[in-house]
């Protein structure tokens, strides 16, 4: 497999590329990071592990999440299998990060392992389930994409 990784301009979100058509087919997800967890991309609340863009600030700074605002590690989802973008001729790409109450399903949690999605934690332990189980709008299921592992429901829906 021929795996380029890029940068989306501005955002440093990694992107994913995929050299054939072929390989679409033999490795059709693509790896995703949880950035912002249940909130918005690139929201203030922070919610996730990739930080964000303070727009108060003067000159406007990207503050990184610190590792302490992990209350419970074995419990965040840091990474893992997401759906595929758009494949199209001889390109594939990933969104890079989830966005788990988006009605676009590329930012979704996939389903290529028997229907399954592999997420790594931050302890470093991994987990399979169904795309249903990381989806489940429930407390306990979306604390996890949280760094202070609290579900957040303020952020449940999108304008």
């Amino acid at each position: 497999m021929n795996l380029v990784r890029e940068t989306e301009r501005g955002l440093g979100v990694p992107l994913l590329q995929r050299s054939s058509p072929s390989n679409i087919a033999e490795y059709p997800e693509g790896a995703a990071y949880n950035a912002s967890g249940t909130a918005k991309f690139n929201d203030p609340s922070n919610l996730g592990l990739s930080g964000y863009l303070d727009q108060t600030s003067q000159p406007k700074v990207y503050r990184q999440t610190a590792e302490s605002k992990i209350l419970v590690p074995a419990e965040m989802i840091a990474a893992g299998d997401i759906e595929p973008g758009s494949p199209g001729g001889t390109f594939f790409w990933s969104s890079g990060h989830f966005d788990l109450l988006s009605t676009d399903h590329s930012y979704w949690p996939g389903k290529s392992h028997s229907g399954q999605a592999n997420m790594l934690f931050c302890d470093g332990h991994i987990e399979s389930a169904r795309q249903t189980k990381w989806l489940s709008a429930t407390t306990a299921a979306l604390s996890r994409w949280n760094n202070d592992h609290e579900p957040h429901p303020e952020t449940w829906i999108r304008p």
